[in-house]
This record gives structure tokens, sequence and C-alpha cells, in this order.
């Protein structure tokens, strides 16, 4: 089951180990869809900023193919370039 489009997140933490339940913010274009963010990007010559930015992606991309690595040679590895 996925929690994407709930209306609420769960917290909890060590001071209110209890679950609270937090309204989520409801997001408006461009901001609903990845694609939608990028399009509106191109089309108005801004920047992708945040976990789009192809800087971010990449460095996503190079822990991703380390941890591959690493559990197929069975060893830790340092972060691939």
């Amino acid at each position: 089951m996925g929690y994407d489009f709930e209306s609420h997140i769960g917290l909890q933490t060590r001071e209110h180990p209890q679950v609270r339940l937090i309204p989520v913010d409801e997001l408006k274009a461009p901001f609903r869809w990845p694609v939608e963010y990028v399009l509106d990007c191109k089309a108005n010559d801004r920047a992708i900023a945040g976990p789009l930015d192809p800087a971010i992606c990449r460095i996503g991309q190079r822990i991703v193919d380390t941890a591959f690595g690493s559990a197929s040679a069975g060893r830790t590895l340092e972060l691939l370039p």
C-alpha cells in the first residue's frame, strides 16, 4: 500500500512517542509532478532545483551504483566517481 496521496503524515518522536497526524500541504502547479515542474522550468528559463537538479541526481546515481557494486563484491567500496 502506498501513502503518496494521504491527507496527513504520522509524526512520532522520542519526546512524543504517540503518533500524531499532521496535515500535508496541498501541492499546486507546477509543483505537483516532476515532469510538470521540469517543463515549467524549461518554459520559464529557470534552473531546475532540489532533488531533480542534475547535479543532485548524479550524486544519487553514484550512491546507487556504488551500493550495487558493493553488494555484488561483498565488500565496502569507495564512492564511484
